[in-house]
C-alpha cells in the first residue's frame, strides 16, 4: 500500500459527541459518511456514556476506515466532551456535529473551497430546523457569503454546531469551551475566536440540519442563566459603538428572550424582576410602543449592516 502524501492527508475532522442517543446517532453518522466530496476527511465518535456500548455496537456496524470510536475514562459533561473532541482532532481543521443532527450531502463540497483557500480562520454556513428531516429537499446554493463583524456577534450567536469548520490550533489557543459559561459556552466560544483571529464568514447556504427537541435549554432556570450569560459576552464584544451595542441587546431581550422566559418558565414574575435588574431594563421599555421602536431600530441597523457586509463571490 503507498502511503499518501501530507497534501493527501485528511485536513477536516467531522467530531460527533455524543450520549445515550444510540437511536439517532446513526443518522447522525449516516449523514457525515454521505458527504459527497473528493477531499478526504475523517469521523470521530466521542462516548461521554461510561456505562455502556450502545453506542459502541452502532459505529461498528458501519464499514468504513474513515469512522472511529472512542469512549471517554469519565462523564466529562457537555462541553467537556466537546473539548476532549477537540484534543483528539488530529487534522488542521474540525466541525463538531451534534449527535442528533445532520449534514446535508454537499456540506463540505460547498464550503471546503472557503476554508482550503487560505484567507479564511473560521467557515460557517446556515442550518435549517425542525422536528422532521429532509436531506433531499432543494435549497438556495447562492455561492453568496457574508463577513462575521462585531456587530453580527452583537445580533446573537449566529455561529452555531452544525456546520461550522475552525482551526483546531485555534479553538486550543482560546481553550476550547468553558463549562462555567452554561448554556453559552459556544457563543462565548465564538465570540473569543472570531474577535481573537478574525476572517471568519458565513456561506449563506442551508448545508446543515439542527433537530429541534424539548431540552435542557428549555428548563426555567437555564433560560433565566441563558439570557443573562448572553446580555454578559454580548455586551463584552469589542468594535461596536455603546449605543448601537444597546439596541439591539435590548430588543433581543424585549422581543426575543422574554417571549420564550413567559412561554416555558413557572417562575416567570421572579425570574423577570432579575432580569430587569441585572440588564437594566426599565418597566417602561417592557411597554408596546416602546419594544417596538427598539425593534424597528435593530432591524434597521442590520439591514445596513448585512447590505454592506454580504456579497456573492467564488472563493479562489
Amino acid at each position: 500500500m503507498i502511503p499518501k502524501s501530507k497534501s493527501q492527508l485528511p485536513i477536516l475532522s467531522i467530531m460527533i459527541p455524543t450520549f445515550k442517543r444510540p437511536d439517532l446517532i446513526r443518522e447522525t453518522i449516516q449523514s457525515a459518511l454521505n458527504q459527497d466530496t473528493d477531499l478526504d476527511f475523517k469521523i470521530v465518535v466521542v462516548d461521554n456514556d461510561i456505562e455502556s456500548s450502545e453506542i459502541s455496537k452502532v459505529v461498528s456496524s458501519f464499514d468504513d476506515d474513515r469512522l472511529s470510536y472512542v469512549q471517554n475514562e469519565a462523564n466529562l459533561g457537555m462541553f467537556g466532551n466537546w473539548n476532549r473532541c477537540l484534543e483528539l482532532c488530529e487534522t488542521d481543521w474540525v466541525t463538531i456535529l451534534h449527535d442528533d443532527d445532520l449534514l446535508y450531502p454537499d456540506f463540505i463540497s460547498r464550503i471546503s473551497p472557503y476554508f482550503t483557500s487560505g484567507k479564511y480562520e473560521l467557515v460557517s454556513c446556515l442550518n435549517s430546523r425542525g422536528k422532521n428531516v429532509d436531506l433531499t429537499s432543494t435549497l438556495n446554493r447562492s455561492g453568496e457569503i457574508q463577513v462575521i463583524n462585531p456587530l453580527r456577534l452583537v445580533e446573537g450567536n449566529i455561529v452555531s454546531a452544525p456546520g461550522v469548520v475552525y482551526k483546531k490550533k485555534n479553538a486550543l489557543a482560546i481553550k476550547g469551551f468553558d463549562k462555567d459559561s452554561f448554556p453559552c459556552s459556544d457563543y462565548e466560544f465564538y465570540i473569543n475566536y472570531i474577535q481573537k483571529f478574525g476572517n471568519s464568514i458565513i456561506v449563506r447556504e442551508e448545508l446543515a440540519f439542527y433537530r429541534i427537541f424539548d431540552n435542557e435549554t428549555y428548563k426555567s432556570d437555564t433560560l433565566k442563566r441563558m439570557i443573562l450569560k448572553t446580555y454578559e459576552f454580548s455586551n463584552s464584544i469589542q468594535g461596536v459603538p455603546a449605543i448601537i451595542k444597546k439596541i439591539i441587546i435590548k430588543s433581543n431581550i424585549l422581543n426575543g428572550w422574554l417571549k420564550d422566559l413567559r412561554t416555558y418558565d413557572e417562575n416567570y414574575e421572579k425570574h423577570l424582576e432579575e432580569i430587569k435588574m441585572k440588564c437594566d431594563i426599565s418597566d417602561l421599555e417592557l411597554s408596546p410602543p416602546i419594544k417596538f421602536s427598539y425593534r424597528i431600530l435593530k432591524f434597521a441597523i442590520l439591514f445596513v449592516n448585512n447590505f454592506c457586509f454580504r456579497k456573492s463571490i467564488k472563493p479562489s
